[in-house]
């Protein structure tokens, strides 16, 4: 206490030396016993005061987010209170100039992750580290040498609690968050580990590996509880639903399985793309689900100039043809009881972006207008939208209502953008490439 009295003291004669505050140099001295030598000249009085503002400012910053956060779990535990929803819903197109560069890692960026509450962005690499970002500063706030291999893939779980790290060196690592420290090694992959995802609770994990197989992980336990076959080559995506009861999965043999999880039975096969699956995605925005071709007849307006086209040798045109799959298709959602629908999305080499009704089994449309393959998606939280980004250095926005591209982002990198993703908080897109850097693009 003594130690920190005599400092202070210190601080406050420099600064009145330093203000030259005459008058009251000498009395102070008199009083604190101290010499004008024991003043140094490095203004801390007001290092001191800034950097208590500063921490101040901080503190106000950290409780309106803990108030944010109770507001959440009121609501449900969505991640998601009625003022950030309403906020979330504002949410426009991207800048067209990024708003931060970001670089840190020293080989390609593989994959990016938002935390659902706090801002903050995790960053993995081909250099083997995983770097987390503050962004209001876009500041490196830590460094991890994560893994011996490249890093895949980075997800948190619905709490923020875990952050998952898949890696070429066959592992997977569950990190507390606010220790950073490795809370689980999950290990059982013959092959490269591509892709994770938490279940709705955070309790279990999914993963995709180039061994063709897909395990299922207690996270608590630590141990493998189910392994998924079915894939004969590399798997490269995978996706849950909301419920958690149905999981999307893609591969390399251009096969998207849709998994009962209660089961771990393969409910449709999604038949479509001409090249390799890069990334699949569920949609799990509501307004997504109720705004996205609501109707299974704008298949008909998209067809409607075509009725009059020469007819196959079945005698039937293409707009007869998809009238007889949505008619087939509502009659076996009728049998089943299927009052829900789920839409997927997914990404291939092909350059080509299709959305799929997951439960129907059928493509309902595709995207086109990227030049080269398409690497990765994310879903706006607005619902409206789906970003996507491609070895053709660019970062699309596709309005999902008509599917046209809302917004290009052409040369956003000077090489391939292999990874993007949306904060929900933040407003802000994210996207990273092999030129070692991460672009940070506002979306207020």
């Amino acid at each position: 206490m003594k130690k920190r009295e005599e400092e202070i003291n210190k601080c406050i004669l420099e600064y009145l030396i330093t203000k030259k505050y005459t008058n009251s140099i000498e009395p102070f001295m008199q009083d604190t016993g101290l010499k004008q030598t024991d003043a140094s000249t490095g203004n801390r009085l007001e290092k001191k005061w800034g950097t208590l503002l500063s921490l101040q400012k901080k503190i106000s910053d950290l409780e309106s987010e803990v108030k944010q956060l109770k507001e959440d779990l009121e609501n449900g535990g969505t991640g998601l209170s009625e003022k950030a929803k309403k906020e979330a819903e504002s949410m426009g197109l991207p800048k067209s100039v990024a708003k931060a560069t970001l670089k840190g890692h020293r080989q390609g960026i593989t994959c990016l992750c938002f935390h659902p509450f706090y801002k903050r962005l995790a960053s993995g690499s081909d250099d083997a580290s995983i770097i987390i970002w503050e962004c209001d500063e876009f500041t490196e706030e830590r460094s991890l040498k994560a893994h011996s291999d490249s890093i895949n893939c980075l997800k948190f779980d619905n709490n923020g609690k875990y952050l998952a790290s898949c890696s070429s060196d066959l592992s997977i690592k569950i990190w507390n968050f606010d220790t950073m420290t490795v809370y689980r090694t999950l290990n059982g992959h013959e092959h490269t580990v591509s892709c994770i995802e938490f279940s709705p609770d955070g309790n279990f994990l999914y993963s995709a590996s180039r061994d063709h197989m897909i395990k299922y992980w207690d996270i608590n336990g630590g141990n493998c509880k189910n392994t998924l076959k079915g894939h004969d080559e590399w798997v490269r995506g995978i996706s849950l639903n909301t419920k958690g009861d149905l999981l999307a999965s893609s591969s390399d043999d251009e096969k998207i399985f849709i998994w009962q999880t209660g089961t771990n039975t393969v409910q449709q096969e999604l038949y479509g793309h001409s090249n390799k699956i890069e990334s699949i995605l569920f949609l799990k925005n509501e307004k997504s689900i109720y705004t996205v071709y609501t109707s299974d007849y704008q298949l008909e307006n998209k067809l409607g100039n075509n009725i009059n086209e020469p007819q196959g040798e079945n005698g039937m045109n293409e707009l007869e043809k998809i009238n007889q799959k949505i008619l087939k298709r509502q009659n076996l959602l009728k049998e089943k009881n299927k009052v829900n629908k789920e839409y997927l999305l997914s990404a291939s080499r092909d350059k080509s972006i299709k959305l799929w009704d997951a439960i129907g089994g059928i493509c309902i449309f595709t995207f086109t207008g990227h030049d080269n393959w398409v690497r990765s998606l994310c879903e706006h939280p607005n619902g409206k939208y789906i970003v996507s980004c491609s070895d053709d250095k660019s970062v699309r926005l596709w309005d999902l209502k008509n599917g046209l591209c809302q917004k290009k982002l052409l040369n956003s990198h000077e090489k391939f953008v292999v990874t993007i993703a949306m904060s929900p908080k933040c407003k802000l897109l994210a996207s990273g490439s092999n030129d070692l850097t991460i672009k940070v693009w506002d979306c207020s």
